[in-house]
């Protein structure tokens, strides 16, 4: 392994692939996050061994394939899923740029929330997503007379059209992919999304990946993306590229900020309690003095 980088001059290389639903929107992030740092944009589609499915966020990618790509093709991996998955310590990765989510469809108009699908009924996901990992263990946390029948399916398209010919009476799904797979459709009206109730669906946060050496290049990139979120670029483009959703890294900031604040507040009291304690003490030696 050379270890060699990709850049040239004042361009950044972005690795992306070409074949996930979000794709579009991820290289164009890439190209305004360029633009904000005074540098060209170039981008190398991956091929990776294993296809992505179709209408989804992931692509399966082995730590070996990534290595490659990070090492001798581009500095810098756009779209990536920043959500729940564990990495090796060679990888750093940037602020979250855009946050988008799973939602709970249905057609019966008599359903509002989860919880009035009866138990008899079966409901979709797509098969070890984050949502379905989650709604196992949701299920397996309720009483057995409780639990809604799970049918999960190999992607999202198959997961729309069992919605729609009845074979399920709902499906967990990522929200983009739904859109999507509903444009034109003449049976998109009959859809509707619903409160997923107890359940807590899970968020996907797409961000940058970059090898954890390369820290002065994910400092530039935090800013970028910070500044791209506060002037709406990012809402923006999500709008434009059919990405329901909302930019990501203000929230985060807001988050930071506030946990910030209350650490500061907890030392603080901790500080004051110990001098408190410790005056206290100093009083009591001398009156016994």
């Amino acid at each position: 392994m050379q270890n060699r980088r990709s850049v040239q001059g004042d361009a950044i290389t972005f690795c992306i692939n070409p074949v996930t639903l979000a794709a579009d929107f991820n290289r164009a992030v890439a190209t305004e996050i360029a633009k904000a740092l005074l540098s060209k944009a170039n981008f190398y589609d991956i091929k990776p061994f294993n296809k992505a499915q179709p209408l989804d966020y992931s692509f399966p990618l082995s730590d070996q394939e990534l290595l490659i790509y990070l090492s001798d093709f581009c500095e810098v991996f756009t779209g990536f899923n920043l959500t729940g998955n564990t990495y090796p310590e060679w990888l750093t990765f940037s602020r979250v740029y855009a946050h988008t989510r799973f939602v709970l469809a249905v057609t019966n108009p008599s359903y509002t929330r989860l919880e009035d699908i009866p138990t008899d009924k079966a409901i979709g996901t797509r098969f070890i997503s984050a949502a379905d990992l989650r709604l196992v263990s949701h299920l397996q946390s309720l009483p057995e007379n409780q639990r809604l029948q799970r049918f999960p399916f190999f992607n999202n398209q198959i997961l729309v059209e069992k919605l729609l010919d009845g074979t399920v009476e709902g499906i967990v799904i990522w929200e983009p992919a739904l859109l999507s797979a509903l444009k034109g459709n003449p049976k998109a009206a009959s859809v509707q999304v619903i409160s997923t109730g107890n359940f807590q669906a899970p968020v996907i946060q797409f961000g940058m990946a970059l090898r954890a050496k390369d820290t002065y290049l994910r400092t530039l990139l935090d800013q970028a993306i910070d500044s791209l979120v506060k002037d709406g670029t990012i809402d923006r483009l999500m709008e434009q590229y059919g990405i329901p959703g909302k930019a990501g890294a203000v929230e985060e900031a807001r988050q930071q900020t506030s946990n910030t604040l209350v650490t500061a507040l907890v030392v603080g009291l901790l500080i004051a309690l110990f001098l408190v304690g410790s005056g206290w003490r100093k009083l009591r030696a001398r009156t016994r003095v």
